[in-house]
């Protein structure tokens, strides 16, 4: 079933590489975002652990997002690299637990 009002959504998983706080991450993803695009549909960090991050964008912008997470490179302070992307967050979890 799906919701009318928030739509589809995919969730992307992310490896950080370097040091990178969630605030960093956070500000690095939304600038990047509205530097590139210009749509109020801006990525949402949802969970970020053990340099693993997972990022909720909606199913129509998955591909711009993807692009856009591996080309973020903050300073040479860290680095994002995107790893699987799932309908559903549970299965991501699963995976940051088992790494």
């Amino acid at each position: 079933m799906i919701k009318e009002k928030t739509g589809r959504q995919r969730y992307i998983l992310f490896s950080v590489s370097g040091e990178a706080s969630r605030r960093e991450i956070i500000h690095s993803i939304n600038n990047a975002y509205r530097e590139k695009y210009s749509d109020e549909d801006i990525p949402w960090l949802t969970v970020y652990e053990k340099n693993y991050g997972i990022v909720r964008c909606k199913h129509t912008k998955k591909e711009k997002v993807i692009s856009l997470l591996n080309s973020i490179k903050a300073d040479k302070k860290f680095q994002i690299r995107t790893l699987k992307t799932s309908g559903t967050i549970k299965k991501l979890k699963k995976e940051i637990n088992n790494s």
